[in-house]
């Protein structure tokens, strides 16, 4: 299961910590290519990540995790609720929580047979690792994850690049404004402004557990019309943003409801 994965505060290469590194997309990564990222993360510097508060967060169809690091230890949140204790977990065993089990990077070393569970009798570890999860983190979407559909992410539709320009300065004026998938730490916030730029924001923890937007990154954009006669806009490298007939934005399978009111 592919993973979205974006971080904080944490350079491209992950070997520095700074404010100035911000919102970073990572893009879709599996279980193997998580664990390395991980694994570089914990061995990180602990003055500059306990100045700075670096952050992994991983998104999948079903659930947001945040994911903080202290003592070269991984230390899992719900990203829907910081204000949840988190849950200290091992490498394989935070993997197995995200992607469900048997999403480990490296098969697990043979057992002795000294040590091996009798015939029968073992202990279910998927099982075992999913109820420590909810007692210690309260991940309530965790008992519903194995039974989510995952929506998978559908092609642009094609368009027609609209040129009139007093036509695109109507529709800019129209669809400025704020679009977000929701207002916890881990959502995402697209900004259009009137002149064409779209700009792609995380909302991350801060002081207070209230969530603040950090800027990702900035593109502009051309407007086109769908074969189903609605609109979209084309960036010029961060990929094609949909708008729907209710009034949302559609970007990457994700839905991006409108959260302040048109330009005047």
């Amino acid at each position: 299961m592919p993973l979205k994965v974006s971080t904080l505060n944490l350079s491209p290469d992950l070997r520095s910590i700074a404010a100035e590194h911000g919102v970073i997309e990572r893009g879709e990564m599996d279980a193997a290519a998580l664990s390395a990222l991980l694994e570089t993360f914990t061995a990180s510097d602990a003055v500059q990540n306990h100045e700075h508060d670096p952050q992994v967060i991983v998104r999948t169809p079903a659930a947001k995790f945040l994911i903080r690091t202290s003592g070269r230890q991984l230390h899992l949140y719900n990203a829907r609720d910081v204000s949840q204790p988190a849950a200290v977990l091992t490498l394989p065993t935070l993997l197995e929580v995200i992607s469900g089990p048997g999403a480990t990077a490296e098969p697990a070393p043979e057992e002795p047979e000294l040590f091996r569970p009798a015939p029968g009798r073992g202990i279910n570890r998927g099982a075992l690792t999913a109820l420590l999860f909810l007692l210690g983190v309260g991940l309530n979407a965790w008992g519903i994850y194995q039974f989510l559909d995952r929506a998978e992410e559908t092609p642009p539709t094609p368009y027609t690049a609209i040129t009139d320009e007093a036509q695109v300065g109507l529709l800019r004026q129209q669809l400025a404004g704020s679009y977000a998938t929701g207002a916890e730490p881990g959502d995402r916030v697209i900004v259009l402004t009137p002149d064409g730029e779209v700009k792609f924001q995380l909302l991350v923890a801060a002081a207070g557990n209230a969530p603040a937007s950090a800027e990702q990154s900035s593109d502009t954009c051309l407007i086109g019309r769908r074969r189903d006669g609605l609109h979209c806009l084309v960036t010029t490298t961060s990929g094609q943003v949909d708008l729907r007939a209710d009034g949302s934005l559609s970007y990457y399978g994700d839905t991006y409801r409108r959260i302040t009111a048109p330009a005047k």
